[in-house]
């Protein structure tokens, strides 16, 4: 019989070194790493009490149900709202008795606690519930709903009772690192096939995707990543390696959306570069629907 074993490590040196190996073994085991080693005391003892302090305010958010979707418009040319993109909040009441909604920069740590599932899919279902009353709208999936077995069908409930077929965008991140296409590629022709489901690859340039490859996924939208919109009005760089990309997505019939338009100059730019689509600041926050003042 031929046995797997799988270990998972912390290593230490000096006087401290099995005390400092078990923080270091916690911390891999909680960051999914085969090892870790142990640096500096103050920095681990800091990872430490984050990674616990989010995971408690996961899980209360869980339990309370307080994971929201704010929405920020993409606009067209003219200023006009043609759809939204949805975007993940966790409310929570600060100590003065104020609402806050904070950002999820607690997904790495949601990914590591297995919490993550059930926030994305808690999410998700309050971006449908936000359009019950129609309105086009996206959501974000990681490669890892993609690959989770019971999230095609939780999509497919929610399509069919929000009657969201041809309403919803699925906007898949191309820096995330797709490990296997052929998973996504499954995955997005199947709701595009059946429901009408239109396909975005979002922060587009920013990863090291070979782009035949994204290309195969053959999206409806990309989204340009921020980093090369935002200075696009004052770096010649970023305004030739955009117009380039909108060149070839205009050749396959792609529609393109500038992410992080935050003045007037950068959409006036991207305007005179022929995007399609404009997203950002310059236009609104990310807010409740119900708030949204464009």
């Amino acid at each position: 019989n031929i046995i797997d074993i799988n270990l998972t490590i912390g290593v230490a040196i000096g006087e401290n070194a099995l005390h400092d190996s078990l923080a270091a073994l916690n911390m891999a085991k909680e960051e999914n790493l085969n090892y870790k080693i142990f640096e500096n005391d103050k920095q681990f003892k800091s990872n430490i009490e984050f990674n616990k302090k989010w995971k408690q305010e996961i899980k209360n958010a869980i339990k309370e149900n307080r994971i929201k979707a704010f929405v920020q418009p993409i606009v067209n040319k003219n200023k006009k709202i043609e759809k939204y993109e949805c975007l993940m909040r966790m409310e929570k009441i600060k100590e003065n008795g104020d609402l806050e909604y904070i950002p999820p920069f607690y997904l790495d740590v949601a990914m590591k606690t297995k919490q993550y599932l059930t926030i994305s899919k808690m999410m998700i279902e309050n971006s449908f519930e936000v359009f019950k009353d129609g309105g086009e709208f996206s959501i974000n999936l990681s490669f890892f709903d993609i690959r989770t077995e019971s999230m095609k069908g939780f999509l497919e409930e929610l399509i069919l009772l929000f009657k969201a077929e041809g309403r919803v965008t699925f906007e898949i991140l191309e820096s995330e690192g797709i490990e296997d296409y052929n998973i996504v590629k499954e995955f997005l022709d199947y709701f595009r096939e059946k429901y009408g489901v239109k396909i975005a690859i979002d922060d587009f340039g920013s990863g090291y995707s070979n782009f035949k490859r994204i290309m195969d996924l053959k999206p409806d939208f990309i989204k340009i990543d921020g980093s090369l919109i935002k200075d696009i009005a004052v770096d010649s760089n970023s305004f030739l390696l955009v117009k380039t990309m909108v060149s070839y997505a205009k050749e396959l019939n792609i529609k393109v959306v500038a992410e992080f338009v935050h003045n007037k100059e950068t959409f006036d730019t991207c305007k005179y570069l022929e995007i399609d689509l404009f997203q950002g600041y310059y236009f609104s926050p990310p807010v409740k629907l119900e708030d949204l003042k464009i």
